[in-house]
């Protein structure tokens, strides 16, 4: 387009004007060519942003939600740290957002707003924060009534049903005590229970969301949901910063443990 503007520039000054003009508008074609994807870079660091920064945040808040900061809370947020693989400086950022969030002046709602306004706008994105504050509140190996209460206002704060929250609750409980499970070879302890082969079993249709009598395809539609849900590529393009790819990358591996397990024992 530069090119045919610059020739009808270029003709008030006659045939060689018109010649000199469509090379100037050629120029400016090739300058600008890539300025829309510049355009989408630029804005896609910046809902990165948004997104790092709701998250410390309302890690520290939810973490304070009942009177003090416990140990199991401060090792999950470092070890999320750890796994993001943050750099020095970035972690620095982070600590200073995670007490920022704990402090009493902080501004939950304010913050929410912000994020609803930028990469909130995608489902997955509201999903993956409360994913990632859900798992602090289970740091102690359950969430307690405050917790879940802290969590549940930021969810409707950002525009989450309380029966979408109650169902992401319910399977996230569910894959964190699968994959520990698996981890200690399908037979594991949890209040003074063991866990046998056929409930590790049933902890793998729950980390689906899915109920033991749905039929093979019903089961693979889900989990084929389930795995687009934590694509990396799509997540970084909505908001989620490049150095939680691997966060995303272990939630898929849960889900993908869970239904191996499920196809495993429906062929015998």
């Amino acid at each position: 387009m530069g090119k045919w503007i610059g020739a009808v520039i270029g003709l008030i000054g006659g045939p060689a004007g018109a010649v000199i003009g469509f090379f100037i508008g050629a120029f400016f074609d090739a300058m600008f060519k890539d300025s829309p994807s510049m355009a989408n870079r630029q804005q896609q660091g910046a809902m990165q942003q948004v997104f790092f920064q709701t998250l410390y945040q309302c890690l520290g808040h939810l973490a304070k939600a009942d009177g003090q900061i416990t140990e199991a809370e401060i090792k999950t947020t470092e070890a999320l740290m750890t796994r993001m693989g943050l750099s020095a400086e970035k972690r620095r950022e982070a600590i200073a957002l995670f007490k920022s969030g704990a402090s009493d002046s902080f501004n939950l709602d304010s913050t929410l707003t912000a994020f609803r306004m930028g990469p909130g706008q995608s489902r997955q994105m509201r999903q993956f924060l409360i994913v990632s504050l859900i798992s602090l509140g289970m740091a102690d190996g359950h969430m307690d009534e405050i917790e879940n209460r802290v969590v549940q206002r930021i969810a409707q704060g950002i525009g989450m049903s309380q029966m979408q929250l109650q169902q992401l609750i319910m399977m996230l409980e569910a894959q964190h005590n699968f994959f520990r499970g698996r981890q200690q070879g399908g037979s594991y302890q949890r209040s003074s229970q063991t866990y046998t082969a056929q409930q590790d079993v049933d902890t793998a249709y729950r980390a689906l969301g899915v109920e033991s009598s749905a039929s093979d395809a019903e089961i693979k539609k889900v989990y084929r949901n389930l795995m687009k849900e934590y694509h990396p590529d799509k997540l970084m393009a909505k908001g989620l910063p490049e150095n939680m790819v691997k966060v995303a990358t272990e939630k898929a591996q849960e889900i993908q443990a869970a239904y191996d397990l499920i196809k495993k024992h429906r062929k015998r």
